[in-house]
């Protein structure tokens, strides 16, 4: 059977499991959009600048919420998005401005 090949990110957060110290912030790491990314991506629905928050790519215009996956790429399919207030209400919390 063939490796899988496995993404840089995921080789890093690997790689740190097997040291021991697989921590939130190296989690967190591998979810941070790149700053490069920041100042262009804009929201799927009304094409308006969104904001990192989090675990989240945020249209703070609409109240849409974005997640952003290993690696540090937003997930910006409409149908994925989530209210803002539906996060809230399921108690997971996204941090505002």
């Amino acid at each position: 059977m063939a490796a899988r090949a496995m993404s840089p990110s995921s080789r890093v957060l690997s790689s740190a499991a097997k040291r021991g110290f697989a921590s939130a912030q190296v989690q967190a790491n591998a979810r941070r959009v790149a700053p490069a990314l920041l100042d262009i991506i804009a929201c799927p629905l009304t094409k308006a600048p969104m904001s990192a928050q989090g675990d989240y790519m945020v249209s703070e215009d609409i109240g849409v919420a974005f997640r952003v996956l290993e690696g540090g790429m937003p997930n910006l399919v409409v149908q994925d998005g989530t209210l803002v207030d539906e996060l809230l209400a399921q108690g997971l919390r996204v941090p505002t401005r």
